[in-house]
């Protein structure tokens, strides 16, 4: 009599199937879940600026759009945020947006005022934004297209060179 070979058969294409199931998951997780990823979509998100209006991410998809994740206690942030203010005022083919992450508003137009900068601000007070984008050190700043793709990401300060490869990458002439 033969032995039975169905069943050591079916528990190896479950454990098949169950394996691709996996890397397709995580494949989607990795590229449409908390991180964006260079050639992927950033992810979107809601916050407030420093008036208590909505800011949201869909709001620039028109055209491209530089995302500076900073706080007003970090000192390479606040050494970048006249270039980041400057390139606001003086560009309208790139939309600027400054990511308070985890200051109040009080903080953050104390310092503004003080420097007398008005970058476009949203206030991530709780960090939820920043860790979505999976932000480890400020300052992190993403380069995103005008369809949201992300296109660069540079962390650390930025200086007149790394913003205009951010710029390049996005399609915008520096």
């Amino acid at each position: 009599m033969r032995p039975d070979w169905r069943p050591p058969f079916l528990r190896s294409l479950l454990f098949l199937l169950g394996m691709a199931l996996a890397v397709v998951v995580g494949n989607r997780l990795l590229h449409t879940g908390a991180r964006p990823v260079v050639g992927y979509p950033a992810p979107t998100w809601e916050l407030k600026d420093l008036q208590g209006h909505p800011v949201k991410l869909a709001d620039f998809r028109l055209r491209p759009v530089l995302v500076n994740f900073w706080a007003v206690w970090c000192p390479p942030c606040r050494a970048e945020m006249p270039l980041l203010d400057r390139l606001a005022r003086q560009r309208t083919d790139v939309a600027v947006v400054a990511v308070d992450v985890g200051d109040g508003a009080q903080d953050t137009r104390a310092f503004l005022a003080a420097q007398g900068l008005t970058p476009p601000v949203a206030l991530d007070t709780q960090g939820a934004v920043a860790t979505r984008y999976g932000v480890h050190g400020l300052p992190t700043t993403f380069f995103l297209d005008a369809q949201g793709i992300v296109r660069f990401v540079h962390i650390g300060a930025l200086d007149e060179d790394t913003l205009r490869q951010g710029l390049t990458a996005v399609g915008v002439a520096p």
